[in-house]
């Protein structure tokens, strides 16, 4: 007897289909029933008001019993709260930049990328300056065309 294979949705790999199960599409490998799983939780909580207001609800719950816990994640955790820093300062610089308008904005692209260059390099050299984050805010960018600061 021919043996029935499929191809993973996770990995991409052609492996034998289990016979007990009609519309097997991930195989038996850890990270793939955690994506099978995954994908199966977004879709409840996509279609199902009640899973939703369960989860919203519970969730909520563990937060009033436990008001404290980002404020100590933080102190134990110091490189979690500047990594998050930082990728906020790029966040709002890239929201920023849609809101210009287009003569200026890859001048304005140009200059931020060459600060947040620099501010990694002196991060990676263990100095850290306090200029370096100040220069990184649109208000601090003069453009040689107008003149004038943005």
């Amino acid at each position: 007897m021919k043996q029935l294979t499929f191809r993973c949705s996770c990995c991409r790999r052609i492996v034998p289909r289990n016979p007990r199960a009609r519309n097997q599409h991930y195989c038996g490998a850890k990270p793939c029933q955690q994506a099978r799983k995954n994908k199966w939780q977004q879709n409840k909580q996509q279609k199902d008001c009640d899973h939703r207001a369960n989860k919203e609800e519970s969730q909520s719950a563990w937060r009033q019993q436990n008001p404290d816990y980002w404020k100590l994640y933080r102190e134990k955790n110091p490189a979690y709260c500047e990594r998050n820093r930082k990728l906020q300062r790029k966040r709002d610089l890239k929201r920023k930049l849609k809101n210009l308008s287009v003569m200026t904005r890859p001048i304005l692209q140009r200059r931020t990328r060459q600060t947040f260059k620099q501010s990694e390099q002196q991060e990676d050299r263990g100095s850290c300056k306090e200029g370096l984050v100040s220069t990184t805010t649109l208000d601090a960018i003069q453009f040689p065309h107008n003149g004038g600061i943005l």
